[in-house]
């Protein structure tokens, strides 16, 4: 494992960080949890044996915040289906809007990649439900809708100063920024590709300046 500093943290090629983000504890192991209530961990664990990895994580949330339990099952994993981490999600809601919801990685390792991986999908939504993703400076705009499973993930990242963040807005007139799971994977090195969308999954479309 290579020494913890603020650019240097523990965590090798091939670790994962998976975090759950709702009121419902994981029943499976080695998941992290941020709810409403704590929005924040400094000692993040590695989903493989529970270990420690010195990589802290941060949730600021706009307007009024809460834990929601109507979130669909993703067709597609992040190591497990089991429902007390897809049902529930964190989510932005005022209705005067605009509603933001920024998740910041912090003790990650400037020389690695990152892939990040997840999203959430709406149970039971007849209309569309849109927001935005902003990961490394580009917006990505999708549509989900019932049936339809909104998790993406985004590869080729890099960390600045051991910082590496996101943000989940909402669009068009929703009102809701939410997000239900996710997990940071080290891979081996930087990808050309910004962005690898779940083909059938989720619909994408890029936010023009």
């Amino acid at each position: 494992m290579a020494s913890f500093s603020a650019s240097r943290a523990a965590v090798v090629l091939g670790d994962v960080i998976a975090i759950d983000f709702g009121a419902t504890a994981p029943t499976v192991a080695n998941w992290n949890q941020i709810s409403s209530s704590t929005l924040s961990i400094s000692d993040l664990q590695r989903l493989s044996d529970g270990a420690l990895t010195g990589v802290g994580v941060t949730v600021t949330i706009s307007g009024t915040n809460g834990d929601y339990v109507k979130n669909a099952a993703p067709s597609v994993g992040l190591g497990s289906t089991d429902v007390s981490i897809y049902d529930d999600h964190l989510a932005a809601n005022d209705l005067s809007g605009p509603d933001f919801i920024t998740v910041t990685y912090s003790g990650l390792d400037d020389s690695l990649s990152y892939t990040l991986t997840g999203g959430m999908a709406r149970s039971g939504n007849t209309s569309a439900f849109e927001q935005t993703y902003t990961v490394d400076g580009i917006d990505y705009d999708y549509t989900g809708t019932t049936g339809v499973d909104a998790y993406a993930a985004y590869a080729g990242l890099s960390s600045s100063g051991g910082v590496l963040s996101f943000t989940v807005s909402d669009f068009s007139d929703t009102d809701l920024a939410s997000i239900s799971q996710m997990s940071l994977t080290v891979v081996p090195e930087p990808s050309s590709a910004a962005l690898l969308g779940l083909a059938g999954f989720v619909l994408f479309r890029r936010r023009r300046a």
